[in-house]
């Protein structure tokens, strides 16, 4: 699929030492990164990832 690992947060985490879900201070995903559906699946359905 692709996109930007985030946490339920939206922020966006990365793999630091032991911890798979380190949150970077200050950046936050939004739009389709921030979105687990593909692109092709939602050009005829309604908004779900807002």
């Amino acid at each position: 699929m692709g996109g930007i690992p985030t946490n339920y947060h939206k922020e966006v985490v990365d793999i630091k030492g032991d911890n798979p879900d380190a949150v970077i201070p200050g950046l936050m995903a939004a739009g389709e990164v921030a979105c687990a559906a593909p692109r092709w699946w939602m050009i005829d359905r309604p908004v779900v990832c807002d």
